[in-house]
């Protein structure tokens, strides 16, 4: 659950045992951990008021105590065992280790699940790095709208205004010049009718909407110059609901 962030060594400790319980009962054990950033200080103080930290210590207190306690029982076992399964034919504490590492899992799932506290505000840092990335990615698309607008189509309906006051003044001295520059001023206009047709399927690609996510990436592949596979793996083939398509957007392109 925690985002890529700096790990203290309780942190990386912690989360060995994490995997390694969940590895042991197939439990996912989650994690909710402060970001430690900015200067040494400023990342102390957040590691000391971190209440996962707690959590970790706390864990790591009991698990050092309980594997001096369980330290002994491995030579004990051993010999026993070699003597009773040479005279029963079948072991006697080890069969024990095996339970206690399953109790051992089950109190450090305990000991080491963050409180609910603790996952609703690593929930809310997650959520508030979400929104400050989408908040960037909506100001990139914004300034590339207006980018496309003003290097394209605004250029565009400038030349067409200054080619229709050209022919404007020459309407009355020089009537066929003034029908060439009406014409060159038409097919200015349908250049910028097509420029601002492609700025509108840059926002919303109508071919999203006919064919979803996985169609429009192949019909992108498809226009490619290089030689381009395009695989689909998690059920991805049904994009489900589709936004409907611009009103102003042309109809996508027929299938490669």
């Amino acid at each position: 659950m925690a985002a890529a962030r700096d790990r203290a060594p309780p942190r990386r400790i912690a989360g060995a045992k994490r995997r390694l319980t969940a590895a042991w009962t197939g439990r996912e054990i989650p994690e909710a951990y402060q970001t430690i950033t900015g200067p040494v200080r400023e990342r102390l103080r957040t590691a000391v008021h971190d209440p996962g930290t707690l959590t970790d210590l706390r864990w790591m207190a009991a698990y050092y105590l309980y594997g001096a306690l369980m330290l002994p029982l491995w030579p004990v076992g051993l010999v026993v065992d070699g003597v009773v399964c040479g005279l029963l034919r079948r072991p006697v504490v080890l069969p024990w280790i095996v339970r206690l590492a399953d109790l051992e899992a089950g109190w450090s799932t305990a000991l080491l699940r963050p409180s609910p506290k603790a996952l609703l505000a690593a929930r809310g840092e997650q959520l508030t790095a979400t929104r400050a990335d989408a908040i960037a990615a909506h100001g990139a698309e914004l300034r590339r709208i207006e980018r496309d607008l003003h290097d394209g189509a605004q250029a565009r309906l400038v030349s067409l205004s200054m080619r229709i006051g050209l022919a404007k003044r020459a309407y009355e001295r020089d009537p066929e010049a003034a029908r060439k520059l009406l014409d060159d001023a038409q097919d200015q206009a349908e250049e910028s009718l097509t420029e601002l047709r492609t700025v509108v399927r840059g926002i919303h690609p109508p071919i999203l909407t006919d064919r979803g996510l996985v169609g429009a990436v192949r019909a992108l592949a498809a226009d490619s110059g290089l030689t381009v596979t395009v695989d689909v793996e998690g059920g991805l083939e049904d994009d489900g609901p589709r936004a409907p398509a611009s009103p102003c957007s042309p109809p996508p392109p027929p299938a490669p």
